[in-house]
């Protein structure tokens, strides 16, 4: 058969979770694929990002930071490591055996997939280029060429509906997250079925060059997904783990955005640029600002948007949002009863539009971080609608 039809950074339909057909997958078309290949990409990104990329072992993925001179972060990535086949040398014939001193050249180089916004792939892989001069290090956006899906689920279960087809695909499990039991409820997506016991969520990416998917094509000549990229940034947005966009470049120090809670910045490492700053910002007096998570309604907000106390004053920004209503225009937020006092008791119904976010701002002006389940009201406003908010899936630090 030959491959589907299909842009793979904008692939075809997504699919009714009852769709036999489906791919139990969701395709992130919110984030782009940077390559970083060659015999000194590990020396050279272990200089550049936020994590101990030296350690990082084949088919382990990790978050890191990547940030500017003055520390303020520029991008954030899931980092893979997939050692890829070196580029053979121009050398000898056919009948002939590679003389000794180029049998590095087939063997396998170092490699390693980022992941970050998608806005900012092309831009960031231009940066990591300046900055490669003698090193041998190939940084290539490679965004168009493969397809970044999503799974919910063990690595071994992502990769089962690809019987040998593995060749080519890159996949590795990201750390689980124990999600808090209040957020977990509030979601709308149908992937929360798959959410394990104890509200534990585990999720694999998978890298995945077009034509590994051609057979999968269903009876249209299509492929068609499991989930759609809103069921996947709802699980994002829940696991409270902050993806740095283009219109809040340079705005953060990483602990302003919990970087460091979520394990994205190792503090033990070699300089960065940037290290000195995000070492202060740990090590001398307390952190003034932390990122957040809450529930609000209207109308979604930007990355960037102004989070506002009640009288208006600026106290933080939107970080990343997601809509609950899953495609639909409105969703219904409660029921309730209401009387005029004499006549019959009338079911009353509010609807609305509800997202949930991640937002950083002062702790001042938040008070105590909520440390258990459950929802509290705040005078923190996003436009006209008040932010409630609700708990972290991880530790947050004494305040």
């Amino acid at each position: 058969m030959s491959a589907p039809s299909f842009n793979p950074s904008k692939p075809s339909s997504s699919a009714s979770a009852f769709d036999v057909q489906a791919l139990p997958y969701a395709v992130l078309e919110h984030l782009g694929v940077l390559k970083v290949q060659g015999k000194d990409a590990g020396s050279f990104l272990q200089n550049q990002l936020t994590q101990d990329v030296a350690s990082l072992r084949n088919g382990e993925l990790r978050l890191a930071g990547y940030c500017s001179p003055k520390g303020r972060l520029l991008a954030t990535f899931w980092v893979i490591r997939q050692d890829q086949p070196a580029a053979p040398k121009a050398g000898p014939t056919e009948d002939s055996s590679p003389p000794a001193e180029d049998a590095e050249a087939v063997a396998d180089e170092p490699a390693f997939w980022l992941l970050c916004a998608r806005d900012i792939a092309a831009s960031i892989a231009k940066r990591l280029s300046m900055y490669v001069l003698r090193a041998k290090v190939r940084v290539e956006d490679v965004s168009a060429r493969h397809l970044l899906l999503g799974f919910v689920g063990t690595l071994d279960d992502a990769l089962a509906p690809l019987p040998g087809a593995h060749e080519g695909v890159i996949a590795a499990a990201m750390p689980d997250v124990q999600l808090a039991p209040t957020t977990e409820a509030l979601l709308t997506t149908t992937a929360r079925r798959r959410i394990g016991a104890e509200h534990r969520l585990s999720r694999c990416l998978l890298i995945v060059p077009p034509e590994v998917l051609a057979e999968r094509a269903a009876d249209d000549g299509m492929l068609h997904y499991r989930y759609a990229p809103n069921d996947w940034q709802q699980l994002e947005v829940a696991s409270g783990v902050p993806w740095i966009s283009a219109p809040i470049q340079e705005l953060f120090v990483p602990q302003m955005v919990n970087l460091d809670l979520v394990d994205g910045v190792s503090f033990k490492k070699g300089c960065y640029p940037g290290q000195e700053i995000v070492a202060r910002s740990k090590y001398l007096g307390k952190q003034k600002r932390r990122m957040f998570t809450g529930l609000c309604s209207g109308q979604l907000p930007l990355p960037g948007t102004d989070v506002l106390a009640y009288d208006g004053t600026p106290i933080g920004l939107v970080v990343q949002a997601v809509s609950l209503s899953g495609g639909r225009e409105h969703e219904v937020a409660q029921r309730i009863e209401r009387s005029d006092g004499d006549g019959p008791v009338e079911p009353l119904e509010l609807s609305c539009k509800r997202y949930l976010l991640l937002f950083e701002a002062r702790i001042d002006a938040i008070g105590i971080p909520l440390q258990g389940p459950g929802m509290i009201a705040t005078s923190m406003l996003i436009g006209d609608a008040a932010i409630g908010l609700l708990q972290l899936p991880y530790p947050f630090p004494d305040v």
